[in-house]
């Protein structure tokens, strides 16, 4: 299934009451959300209007979060797309940054976790499509974080990473971001056959993923996200 494809059903069936993004580009992710809306983009290229309901903030992803006072005005996150710069650190960043604001019914959306080939995933561009090492997001979250979980999807063209379980109170990847990023930047340095080949891929067509957005929205709306969790 296409990534974008696969973000439409994903509104359809969480139908959240705020979303943002990092990397708005041209808007159609962004304008998919109906609800009030974030995206967080330096220079976008919006091809269309945006709702009333949708801003942009015109600023890096860390300016944003590290330079003014816009995000503690944030809404709680429902679910949140992150397709912004394709290295590590900032996919890493962008990752910790929004879970500030999330909760424990709260989705992520990772994009650009599974190069098609090597070359592809390497840290500093040398192919004409070029995903970087947003891949190590997925070693990282499993080290640090294992109370999150994590389900690597086969999306069209280069893969979508769904985080559940967020959890604004845990500093874990605070504490150890210089560790980690030393360990990817330093360590990992060859994109690993398992995520050229996509060998713990799941299929986001398959209907857990469906019924997995289902009982997130019903632990939302009744209160219970803590159970959900336990159950999903």
């Amino acid at each position: 299934e296409d990534c974008y494809d696969f973000l439409v059903r994903a509104h359809q069936l969480l139908q959240p009451r705020f979303y943002t993004e990092i990397g708005v580009e041209y808007g159609n992710s962004l304008r998919l959300a109906d609800c009030p809306a974030l995206g967080i983009d330096p220079a976008p290229q919006l091809t269309a209007p945006l709702d009333p309901r949708h801003k942009i903030s015109l600023t890096t992803s860390d300016d944003f979060f590290m330079l003014t006072d816009a995000a503690s005005q944030l809404q709680p996150i429902d679910l949140s797309y992150i397709d912004g710069m394709h290295q590590i650190e900032f996919a890493l960043k962008d990752f910790m940054h929004m879970e500030r604001y999330c909760h424990a019914g709260s989705v992520v959306i990772v994009d650009d976790i599974y190069p098609a080939h090597a070359l592809q995933g390497e840290r500093i561009r040398q192919s004409r499509y070029w995903t970087g090492d947003v891949w190590k997001i997925i070693k990282v979250l499993e080290n640090v974080r294992p109370d999150l979980i994590l389900l690597p999807l086969d999306t069209s063209p280069t893969g979508s990473l769904l985080v559940l379980g967020l959890d604004p109170q845990n500093n874990a990847l605070w504490e150890k971001f210089d560790i980690m990023l030393d360990w990817c930047i330093n360590l990992m340095v060859e994109t690993p056959n398992e995520i050229v080949q996509r060998t713990k891929r799941f299929d986001p067509l398959d209907p857990l993923i469906a019924h997995i957005f289902k009982l997130i929205r019903q632990g939302r709306e009744t209160g219970t996200e803590v159970e959900t969790l336990a159950r999903i």
